[in-house]
């Protein structure tokens, strides 16, 4: 797997990699293909404000959220295991040491309109 736990060192991180604590979160679970997977986790990125994929390639995606008023950026990589019908992933700040809960709010806000969009 590629995705990476976030430092100890920061507080703007969250990661399905983390062992317990702060930055620790679960993967989004689902029960379709992986290709309807991938297909239902772009439309859900496409529909969110400051959004944008900047890479996608098989069983991993990267996307990138740009705040509204002070531009700030955001990266976020996901990558899907279809053994265990879910996706893995990473939300990160690219500067600043806490972010104020926004990486969990927007992973949070992620996983629950995957659910609405592919039915789960």
């Amino acid at each position: 797997m590629t995705i990476k736990a976030c430092s100890k060192l920061t507080k703007n991180c969250v990661s399905t990699v983390n062992e317990k604590g702060g930055s620790s979160m679960n993967p989004i679970s689902y029960s379709c293909s992986a290709s309807e997977a991938m297909n239902h986790l772009r439309n859900v990125l496409f529909s969110m404000k400051g959004a944008e994929i900047a890479e996608q390639g098989g069983t991993r995606l990267h996307a990138v959220f740009t705040s509204d008023k002070l531009k700030f950026k955001d990266d976020v990589h996901f990558e899907l295991d279809d053994k265990a019908k879910s996706i893995h992933f990473k939300s990160s700040s690219r500067t600043g040491y806490y972010d104020f809960g926004v990486n969990r709010r927007r992973m949070e806000e992620i996983e629950e309109r995957f659910k609405k969009e592919s039915g789960t």
